[in-house]
């Protein structure tokens, strides 16, 4: 109730921050990711030839409930939570369930404990990880020879930006980037402090299971020539967004960009992520509703940072 004392006084974003309103859920929860993560579940119940499944990495400062977005998804149907995955660990561990059909979605909740040791190491990995998530893994040669079979599955992790630009170069160089849609993101002031008064108060909520009705088989989703060209300005921001740094090794004040890429795996992956919002829908045809969905969390599909 607005008393006597506050007519007349202009509303500010600081007045309404120190009043005593109700915590609000969606202010701490971050409903755009989880909505980005649950197309990225679905991309893989879709059946073409081309627009496979999405793999993808929330990107935001430590803090910002990166690993509580995807712990909604952890106990999922098809999913594995991986906490410091190795290259021994996905060839001897994971493929083989990949490859009989158990495990369809990789979770990483932090990329950095993957990556974060020797550098011959971590190439490897994401090595056999490009192949894992764009055409499938087929013969591995160790002491033994061991055929995966195509064995294919898509990723889902999270990094900060200090991550991200200490590797986005070498990254950028060995196509791991284009394997990956980026979901970057910032807080407001005003989320922020949402965030804060939710936890002097105790009402931080644990993240319930996300429940999804995921088919038993891989659907077929139909999509228009017309409805695919709206996505070209997300494809076009995401590809000059993900360009690279190069320093210049004898003047570090000089520097110059990646050589911008044509885009059209990320055409493919925005094309699946309609064909999957079709599919949590229950429809088998991508309509203008899904289109509004995609441009509605394309917003935070590339490097910019935006804020949530």
């Amino acid at each position: 109730m607005t008393s006597k004392h506050d007519i007349g006084k202009p509303v500010t974003c600081s007045n309404l921050l120190t009043r005593e309103l109700p915590i609000e859920t969606s202010l701490f929860r971050n409903e755009p990711a989880e909505t980005f993560c649950k197309l990225l579940v679905f991309s893989h119940y879709i059946q073409h030839k081309e627009d496979k499944s999405v793999s993808g990495t929330l990107i935001g400062e430590p803090e910002t409930y990166k690993t509580k977005t995807l712990q909604r998804f952890f106990t999922m149907r098809g999913m594995i939570v991986e906490t410091d995955l190795t290259y021994m660990g996905l060839i001897q561990h994971v493929l083989p369930k990949i490859e009989a059909g158990i495990v369809k979605t990789i979770i990483i909740p932090d990329m950095v404990k993957t990556i974060m040791k020797k550098q011959a190491t971590t190439q490897n990995f994401i090595g056999i990880l490009n192949s894992l998530i764009e055409e499938g893994v087929f013969d591995i040669c160790l002491r033994d020879t061991k055929d995966f079979k195509g064995a294919r599955a898509n990723l889902i992790t999270s990094m900060t930006p200090t991550l991200l630009f200490q590797n986005k170069l070498l990254w950028n160089r060995m196509g791991f980037l284009t394997r990956l849609l980026p979901f970057s993101y910032s807080y407001t002031e005003t989320k922020s402090e949402a965030i804060l008064r939710a936890i002097e108060k105790g009402q931080v909520l644990e993240p319930e299971p996300m429940k999804l009705d995921l088919p038993e088989f891989k659907v077929n989703v139909e999509l228009s020539e017309s409805i695919a060209k709206e996505l070209r300005p997300f494809v076009e921001r995401l590809t000059e967004t993900e360009r690279a740094r190069i320093r210049n090794k004898k003047n570090p004040e000089e520097s110059k960009l990646t050589e911008k890429a044509y885009g059209f795996r990320h055409q493919h992956q925005f094309q699946s992520l309609l064909r999957a919002n079709a599919l949590s829908r229950g429809d088998t045809e991508v309509r203008d509703i899904d289109l509004k969905e995609v441009f509605r969390i394309g917003k935070w599909i590339n490097y910019d940072f935006n804020m949530l």
